[in-house]
């Protein structure tokens, strides 16, 4: 994590490609999430990106609920 300028948590885009790798979703519903989530889908390729402390909460909320699984997939 780190602060940006505005003082706001930021997480790396690799977090959030983790846990998109961890869930079997089609592409359609991953789309979706990350527009609600407001992630442009060309930053998970690029390794420097981060999203707000507030983004990364909306994609594990929406994982959570779309696969019933509270652990994301980290459980097995």
């Amino acid at each position: 994590m780190r602060f940006t300028g505005k003082n706001t948590l930021s997480i790396s885009i690799d977090f959030v490609r983790v846990l998109l790798a961890k869930v079997n979703l089609d592409d359609e519903f991953i789309d979706d999430l990350l527009r609600a989530c407001r992630i442009p889908r060309h930053l998970l390729t690029e390794s420097s990106a981060r999203v707000s402390l507030v983004q990364y909460v909306e994609v594990m909320n929406g994982l959570t609920e779309a696969t019933q699984d509270e652990l994301i997939g980290h459980g097995t």
